[in-house]
């Protein structure tokens, strides 16, 4: 859990720097759920215990988006609109 917060602290560094304003803003609110987990967490029945899969499951998803931008050195779109253009 803490090496996916700290890969979420790098995917906001890295949107930053490409100007990709939603991936920071989710990789940010992805690290406050994190602490938030990890705080209440202790507290809580194992209930909740798959978010943490699926935080980690966006993270990874993020990072691979901001490495795939910053070889294009492109924002990321879901569709490739110039095919349908």
């Amino acid at each position: 859990m803490l090496s996916t917060y700290f890969q979420c602290r790098e995917n906001v560094k890295k949107a930053k720097i490409l100007g990709i304003e939603w991936c920071e803003n989710l990789s940010r609110a992805i690290s406050l759920s994190l602490i938030g987990f990890g705080i209440t967490g202790l507290n809580v029945s194992l209930a909740y215990f798959e978010l943490v899969y699926a935080l980690v499951g966006i993270v990874v998803i993020l990072k691979g988006i901001l490495v795939s931008s910053e070889i294009s050195n492109k924002t990321p779109t879901l569709i490739n609109r110039d095919k349908y253009e």
